[in-house]
């Protein structure tokens, strides 16, 4: 096979009344017909060449080498080397290689670093891959890479730095060049793409409008909240009820706790990655919400995202939202920021498009990586930080997340073109996080400044005709508290009843404003002039209307209350009626053994009486008689 350098000029030219062609190949370094030189450069001189496609001009005198399929080839034009391996031609052919001018634009935030040749392979194909070799002397700064040309697009292939010289791998031959992606536009990229991560601490939102907000106090609820611009809240109404609106004034994500009485009206915010590993979602909430009070529900926001949250009191109750950082908010965001740079990269190389497919490919694959399983095991990345976060474990846990992320695009787009991209991006990374400390977010961090709480109470009574009886009691007053303590929970006024008809040792209590639920009280420390120091034993009613937390009421069928709780039910005949029961419904915890209910069915098999509280009291089958 005969490996041919083209760099003759092969113009036609007219003027001065002759036509003149080449006419023979040009080998080696030897001049061809002089005569042809002197009209050449006579047609340049005189301007009257016709217009001749860029590419061919400067080319310099062709090399010849002899390449076999088994044994192959190589050719080296100027800085430029293509080498072909054994086996990789289905035939012997000519391989042509030329240095050619092109005015193509480069690759977006790059700039041409070497020479552009034309590439092509006559009279075979290639079977397997070509390398290029581009010789560079005294370093690029930057990352340099190897792109091919097609239809007027410049797009990088798999490119590799091997000592001097820039090495593409290629199944096609074509035209390429050498080009180099500057770290200060990986910088400016990197910069713009990881706000949301450290660069920006505060997303500057605008404070959330809420309607009927006067109509809240007439209402009797009020508003607290902690000082500072952490988050933007409003309360008011929406749809006809109170709604506690809230804006994340942070770029970065936080996690929302907060206690009953607030329920989110909206679906939470989902990291990309557990969206695209669901499996994982049980092992990232863990770690995402660590830190949140016992009990509370967590609701993660995004940086500069809202939520709004339904606001549900009762007259005397209370609510309150806290806001926190978590380890996990700030990896997920820098996660995010790893996969939007290096697709970012990507996208200007021509290597793939920067959007939401190309995303969920690189997110599905980053799910998947051992070092992101790693990260989520016990003892992994995200379960060594120390509280309060530390310069160290976020500094860590940056380089981790772009490494992490830098695993999948290789994973993705192969060693070579993968490899491209997640050197610029995480040399960038790496200059990007001896910045971090000058980021407000983290003076923020050393401040201890990073929670934020809202308050919302609604006065009034804590109890009502839509509050249930349950095994301890009835809504906020359980048995064993003072009648004065009950008052105090329940923001109520007990009227005592027939505390002398017993000489004080037992006697009734009943809740101002509501009939029909009744309190059992007993002096267990012995008689007191004071009735509201009595303790309360049980919740006694003998009226429909009032029901379990389970939806029993008097009225109900003997039917329903064995459908309701099953086996935790056991009968004890009634005492006054020959045909009745009394139901005792028997707790499963250890630490309710104390308390009990009882049903009193009536001969019909109809529910006519319900006590709640102290074991002792329920049993009094006469009460304080």
């Amino acid at each position: 096979m005969q490996v041919v350098a083209l760099t003759a000029l092969r113009p036609w030219c007219t003027g001065g009344g002759f036509s003149i062609h080449e006419g023979a190949e040009m080998r080696g370094t030897h001049a061809t017909s002089e005569i042809g030189w002197i009209a050449v450069a006579a047609c340049l001189l005189a301007a009257s060449c016709t217009d001749t496609d860029v590419r061919d001009a400067g080319r310099a005198a062709p090399d010849d080498a002899t390449v076999t399929v088994s044994e192959g080839g190589s050719l080296t034009v100027g800085a430029v080397t293509v080498d072909i391996p054994p086996n990789a031609v289905d035939s012997d052919g000519t391989l042509a290689v030329r240095v050619v001018e092109d005015d193509t634009p480069p690759p977006e935030g790059t700039q041409p670093a070497g020479e552009v040749v034309d590439i092509d392979l006559a009279g075979a194909d290639l079977t397997g891959s070509a390398t290029i070799s581009f010789s560079v002397e005294g370093g690029l700064d930057g990352t340099p890479f190897v792109a091919g040309l097609d239809e007027d697009t410049w797009s990088a292939v798999a490119t590799r730095s091997d000592g001097d010289d820039v090495v593409a791998t290629t199944e096609h031959l074509s035209t390429f060049g050498l080009f180099v992606l500057s770290d200060k536009q990986v910088d400016a990229w990197l910069a713009e793409l990881s706000a949301g991560a450290w660069s920006d601490s505060t997303a500057g939102s605008a404070a959330p409008a809420c309607d009927a907000t006067g109509q809240l106090s007439d209402d009797g609820y009020e508003v607290t909240s902690s000082g500072g611009d952490r988050v933007q809240w409003c309360v008011g109404y929406a749809g006809g009820e109170p709604v506690l609106k809230l804006d994340n004034n942070r770029g970065y994500g936080i996690v929302v706790s907060h206690d009953r009485g607030l329920a989110p009206r909206s679906a939470p915010w989902v990291p990309p990655i557990v969206l695209a590993n669901p499996l994982q979602w049980g092992l990232w909430w863990g770690v995402w919400t660590a830190g949140a009070s016992p009990g509370a529900s967590v609701f993660p926001v995004h940086g500069g995202d809202a939520a709004d949250f339904a606001v549900s009191l009762s007259p005397g109750s209370s609510t309150t939202l806290r806001t926190m950082t978590s380890p996990a908010t700030f990896v997920i965001d820098t996660l995010d920021s790893a996969v939007a740079a290096h697709l970012r990269v990507a996208s200007a190389l021509g290597v793939a498009e920067a959007d939401d497919e190309a995303r969920q490919e690189v997110l599905k694959a980053l799910a998947q990586t051992d070092c992101a399983l790693a990260a989520l095991q016990p003892g992994g990345l995200l379960a060594r930080y120390p509280s309060p976060l530390s310069m160290d474990w976020l500094s860590a846990a940056t380089d981790w997340a772009f490494a992490c992320t830098g695993e999948a695009v290789t994973e993705v787009y192969g060693e070579g073109l993968g490899s491209l991209v997640t050197e610029s991006v995480l040399n960038s990374a790496s200059r990007g996080a001896e910045t971090m400390a000058t980021d407000p977010f983290f003076a923020e961090l050393a401040s201890g400044t990073l929670g934020y709480e809202v308050s919302v109470t609604k006065s009034g009574p804590a109890v009502g005709y839509d509050t249930r009886i349950s095994l301890r009691g009835f809504g906020p007053i359980e048995a064993g508290m003072t009648v004065r303590e009950a008052e105090e929970a329940a923001n109520v006024t007990f009227t005592i009843e027939d505390f002398d008809t017993f000489e004080g040792y037992c006697y009734y209590a009943t809740i101002d404003g509501l009939e029909g639920i009744n309190f059992m009280v007993g002096n267990a420390g012995g008689v007191s002039s004071d009735p509201k120091a009595g303790i309360i034993g049980s919740v006694v009613t003998w009226e429909s209307g009032w029901s379990t937390l389970s939806g029993i009421q008097v009225g109900d069928s003997e039917v329903k209350v064995l459908d309701t709780y099953g086996d935790q039910i056991y009968l004890q005949p009634h005492v006054y009626d020959l045909f009745g029961w009394y139901f005792w419904y028997e707790p499963l915890d250890a630490e309710d053994r104390e308390y009990a209910v009882k049903f009193e069915i009536s001969g019909e098999g109809r529910v006519t009486g319900i006590h709640a509280g102290l074991r002792d009291y329920v049993a009094a089958i006469e009460g304080c008689a």
